[in-house]
C-alpha cells in the first residue's frame, strides 16, 4: 500500500436550479444514454465527461478499462424514479408499473450508467452519508488507489431535486431554517502519484490525508474525529492549514455534492502549494473530511 499524495488531474461539475440538463455538449454515444436515463445520472453523466475531458483522458466507445473506476456518494440516490414508479403503481396498480423505471430505483444506478457509458472497468462503488456522501466516496476512491485496486476513480456526489423531494422534506420538517439548495453533481478524476507521472498529466493539487466518520449524537463530534483522521493521515498539524472550510450540519436538502464543488472553489482560491481542508457533517451523523494541497504550477508539482 502506497502513501503517496492522490493527484487531483481534472473536475467536472454542473449545478442547475432546475433547469434542463445540457446534454448538447456530450458526444453522441453519451447522449444518446444520457437522454433515456433518470436525472441524476444525467447530472453524473455531464460532470463526469467534463471530469475526464478535463483530466485529458480518452472519451469513446471500446473495452472497458479496467484502471478506471467510479465512486459516487448521494443523499437521495434515484428519489425522483422511485417517486415516479410509486405514483404510477397508485394509479394504475401492478399491471402500470414500468420495468425501466424500476431498474433506476436504485441508488447505485448512475454510477452504473456512469461506467457503462465511459467504459469505466475498474472498481464501482456507491456511497450514500446524507450529505457528507460526496466528501465520503472522494477518501473511498482515493482510498482504492492507495491499495492499488485503480489506478484512477471518477468520484464525487451528485443529487437531483424536484416536487417529490422538496414536498418529502417539508413533510419530515427537514426544510426550516434552511435556504432552498440547488441539484448538482461534482466529479473529480483522482490518479496515483505513479499513474499521473506517467501521462505527464497536470494536476489541480492532490488529496494528502482524509477521515470518514460517524456520531449518532448529533453534536458534531463526528466531523472532529474525521477531520483529526485526515490531518493524522497527511503528518500535517491544524495550524499548518491555510483555509477551512468546515460545513455546518444540514437539515435542508442533502446534496451530496456540496463538498466536492468546495474543494474545487478551495483548489481554485488556495496560493499554490498551501493547504485547506473541506469537512461535511450531516445531521444523520455521518461526517468526512479530506485534506488538500495546491499544486505549485501548471505542472501539478507538489514542491
Amino acid at each position: 500500500m502506497t502513501t503517496d499524495p492522490i493527484a487531483i488531474s481534472g473536475v467536472g461539475e454542473i449545478v442547475t436550479d432546475g433547469d434542463a440538463v445540457a446534454l448538447g455538449e456530450l458526444p453522441s454515444v453519451l447522449a444518446q444514454r444520457a437522454g433515456r436515463v433518470e436525472r441524476v445520472s444525467q447530472l453524473a453523466l455531464v460532470a463526469g465527461h467534463r471530469a475526464l475531458r478535463d483530466a485529458g483522458l480518452e472519451i469513446g466507445e471500446g473495452p472497458p478499462r479496467p484502471g478506471l473506476g467510479v465512486a459516487l456518494g448521494t443523499a437521495l440516490g434515484c428519489f425522483l424514479t422511485n417517486a415516479a414508479h410509486q405514483r404510477r403503481l397508485i394509479d394504475g396498480g401492478p399491471a402500470s408499473a414500468s420495468p425501466r423505471l424500476f431498474a433506476a430505483t436504485v441508488s447505485n444506478a448512475a454510477a452504473g450508467e456512469l461506467t457503462i457509458a465511459l467504459r469505466l472497468g475498474g472498481p464501482n462503488v456507491t456511497l450514500t452519508a446524507g450529505v457528507a456522501s460526496g466528501l465520503a466516496a472522494m477518501a473511498h476512491g482515493a482510498g482504492l488507489l492507495r491499495r492499488g485496486q485503480a489506478a484512477a476513480m471518477l468520484s464525487g456526489g451528485m443529487d437531483a431535486l424536484g416536487d417529490p423531494v422538496h414536498a418529502w422534506l417539508a413533510q419530515g420538517g427537514l426544510r426550516q431554517g434552511r435556504r432552498r439548495a440547488m441539484e448538482g453533481a461534482a466529479v473529480f478524476v483522482l490518479e496515483t502519484h505513479e499513474a499521473s507521472h506517467a501521462r505527464r498529466a497536470p494536476s489541480r493539487g492532490w488529496m494528502l490525508g482524509w477521515g470518514i466518520a460517524f456520531d449518532a449524537s448529533g453534536d458534531g463530534g463526528g466531523r472532529a474525529t474525521a477531520t483529526a483522521a485526515a490531518l493524522d493521515m497527511a503528518g500535517v498539524r491544524a495550524d499548518e492549514i491555510e483555509a477551512f472550510d468546515l460545513a455546518e450540519t444540514q437539515s435542508a436538502e442533502p446534496l451530496a455534492a456540496g463538498g466536492p464543488l468546495r474543494i474545487a472553489r478551495l483548489l481554485g482560491s488556495l496560493a499554490p502549494g498551501s493547504l485547506g481542508l473541506v469537512a461535511d457533517v450531516c445531521s444523520s451523523g455521518h461526517a468526512a473530511a479530506i485534506l488538500v494541497r495546491r499544486a505549485v504550477d501548471a505542472r501539478g508539482r507538489i514542491q
